[in-house]
């Protein structure tokens, strides 16, 4: 199913043997996406920065990928058919055996598991592998920003989010699937939350008010787990009161 299903994806393989495969692994594009979610496995495992470095490295493959495409080849008019899984939650100070800090707003903390596309050297890029890589790259910053309390971590996640935000531009409202839109309103939240971090409260604003336009759809169609839904709708009640936001 190409759409962001909302159930979070569970690995059944060793990690040790999902590494060998990847050292097997021939074409650019297959071992780029088996990178991800090798990443993916390191981040639900709160290695953070662990997860980065393979996000990274998975991100050249793809740029290889594109690079590596033979020029001769035509498609025939085949479609491309990646699809996306949710993973889970990303653990937090309590499950990593942190001190808690004091209470803050909350952050969507679930990266994207690729399932690859069957026909993607037939394509001249891929939009949809890169975004999901980059916005995997942008969390796993934000959250070790966060349990580190290390701002330039912070901005560097904040940098990615925002070239996700324009990579997503590209595709037209009216073509995403409520899963895309998911995705969307998981970026604005997070964004949103990173623009208050760092006192620009009018970009927190907008995001937020982006996350609200969303999240009755989302809500209906039953894309968004209770938990997820719960945090979005605190962060805009905290946006709403800023004193409240300040206390936070």
């Amino acid at each position: 199913d190409p759409s962001l299903s909302p159930k979070p994806h569970k690995s059944s393989a060793p990690e040790s043997s999902k590494t060998s495969n990847i050292k097997m692994t021939s074409s650019p594009y297959q071992k780029a996406i088996m990178l991800n979610n090798q990443g993916v496995i390191q981040f639900e495992n709160g290695n953070y920065e662990q997860a980065r470095s393979i996000f990274r490295e998975s991100l050249e493959g793809i740029k290889l990928s594109m690079a590596d495409q033979n020029p001769n080849f035509r498609s025939n008019g085949s479609s491309k058919t990646v699809g996306f899984q949710w993973s889970k939650h990303g653990p937090l100070h309590a499950e990593l055996n942190l001190p808690v800090p004091a209470a803050s707003s909350f952050i969507f903390r679930r990266a994207l598991i690729i399932v690859p596309a069957s026909d993607a050297h037939s394509l001249a890029d891929l939009p949809e592998e890169s975004t999901a890589i980059i916005y995997n790259l942008s969390l796993a910053y934000m959250i070790s920003g966060y349990i580190t309390n290390c701002s330039s971590l912070l901005e560097k996640s904040r940098k990615f989010f925002e070239i996700v935000v324009a990579m997503r531009k590209r595709r037209s409202e009216c073509d995403k699937l409520e899963g895309e839109r998911l995705l969307d309103t998981a970026i604005a939240n997070n964004l949103g939350w990173l623009n208050e971090e760092f006192c620009d409260y009018s970009e927190a604003q907008r995001f937020f008010q982006q996350v609200s336009t969303r999240l009755v759809s989302l809500s209906l169609s039953g894309f968004v787990e209770q938990q997820d839904c719960d945090g979005f709708i605190a962060n805009l009640v905290l946006d709403a009161h800023p004193s409240m936001a300040a206390a936070a």
